[in-house]
């Protein structure tokens, strides 16, 4: 098994198609992203109810998940809890009176602790 280390600086680098294993940005700047696949999808808050459980296996403690609801509701909804590699938990204060349909965007995070407008890992 061979293994090379390449580091490499350009000003502009034009590419159909890279495939990036890792790569550490410290600012970036982006017109548009398209996310695919299970980490994006869209649930539903029954009328009545105050919780969801939404399946998904590529959920884990550290995940950060942003939920959008598409409907008017007088109360935020909140993520409250996480089964690892199951599933996640929203909930709201109180019932609504009618489905709130809401999207979701699971997004993984490596441990870190931001300070002083730094992060360190």
């Amino acid at each position: 098994r061979l293994s090379v280390a390449i580091e490499a600086v350009f000003e502009s680098l034009v590419a159909k198609t890279a495939k990036i294993a890792l790569a550490i940005i410290q600012n970036l700047k982006v017109r548009n992203v398209e996310v695919t696949g299970p980490t994006l999808g869209t649930a539903t808050l029954p009328q009545g109810e105050i919780s969801v459980e939404v399946q998904n296996a590529e959920v884990s403690p550290d995940s950060r998940i942003f939920i959008t609801p598409r409907a008017v509701i007088t109360a935020p909804l909140a993520v409250i809890q996480i089964n690892e590699g199951e599933s996640f938990t929203v909930s709201i204060a109180e019932p609504q009176v009618v489905d709130v349909p809401f999207d979701f965007w699971i997004v993984g995070k490596k441990s870190s602790t931001l300070t002083g407008g730094s992060e360190k890992e």
